[in-house]
């Protein structure tokens, strides 16, 4: 806990405690530094879970882990002309494979990564508790 505190010192707002904020830049660091230490895609346990939207299917949205999130986000922007693609939300997670399960589970249709907008509420909550 104690990278919390030290990243709580650049918190976001007016200099109010930042839990999720210095959690994601505690996070970030990790995966940093765990990438450049060799570690890869596959050997990294931690890393993000995130929603991603696109409001040419605004009916259903994106759900999806990475260890790097600018470069997730890059991959999907090849599939759209206009380049729309935006990340709604994300957060760290020390076990990014089992918390995009979970995730999934909260939607009924888990066969996809593809969820229904009606089950956004219950994903982004989920999404902001990791690590609580």
């Amino acid at each position: 806990m104690k990278y919390i505190e030290i990243y709580s010192m650049f918190s976001k707002g007016n200099g109010k405690y930042s839990f999720n904020y210095a959690r994601k830049l505690a996070g970030l660091t990790l995966l940093k530094t765990n990438r450049l230490r060799g570690g890869t895609y596959t050997t990294i346990k931690e890393g993000l879970v995130y929603i991603i939207i696109n409001p040419a299917w605004s009916e259903y949205f994106k759900v999806g882990m990475t260890i790097d999130l600018d470069d997730r986000l890059k991959s999907y922007q090849t599939y759209s002309p206009l380049k729309d693609f935006k990340v709604d939300k994300y957060n760290f997670t020390l076990n990014r494979r089992e918390d995009e399960k979970e995730l999934l589970k909260l939607a009924s249709n888990s066969d996809t990564e593809w969820v229904s907008i009606k089950y956004k509420p219950i994903i982004e909550e989920f999404i902001n508790n990791i690590g609580k």
